[in-house]
């Protein structure tokens, strides 16, 4: 059971800024979302209301579009934190086997621990074949310093840069 003091909403958004991939957050519609807002991530509704010390999950895949001629290094070009809540979150961001995510989901960490208002970013992952997606687990924690009712959104900005040219 929550305490009163110990509530928040915290939905998530990634955006990406690349022309040649496509996003999902639910393994198998893949969709290009250039601009913000972005894709909105599923947080599952009993994660969406943190409490200090709590982690929501959310998982993510993305993938070159059917069009491309190009494969591409993936990189976080950087996060935004907004609201009152956004000090108090931190995130985490793994590269798993498939597409899910969990308190139990184990993967290669791409971000760790990273501040909600950060915005340096990170290269991530390198998407070398058409169709066949990276499986992203994004976690966001509660810091303890969170009030009731405070609210947040987190919005990250992926970035691709073409490599080898696709055989």
């Amino acid at each position: 059971m929550r305490s009163r003091r110990e509530c928040v909403r915290c939905p998530g958004v990634i955006r990406k800024r690349a022309r040649r991939f496509t996003t999902s957050n639910d393994g198998t519609t893949f969709t290009d979302n250039p601009t913000s807002p972005g894709l909105a991530l599923d947080f599952d509704a009993t994660n969406a209301h943190l409490s200090p010390g709590a982690t929501a999950y959310a998982a993510y895949a993305v993938q070159l579009s059917e069009d491309s001629d190009y494969a591409a290094d993936v990189a976080l070009s950087g996060s935004t934190g907004t609201g009152e809540a956004a000090e108090d979150l931190t995130y985490t961001i793994l590269k798993t086997e498939s597409f899910g995510c969990t308190a139990a989901t184990t993967g290669t960490a791409l971000v760790t621990d990273q501040p909600a208002t950060a915005t340096s970013g990170a290269t991530m992952f390198s998407l070398d074949a058409v169709s066949t997606p990276a499986f992203l687990c994004v976690q966001v924690t509660a810091g303890e310093g969170l009030t009731q009712g405070s609210t947040g959104t987190i919005e990250w900005d992926l970035t691709g840069t073409s490599t080898d040219q696709l055989s």
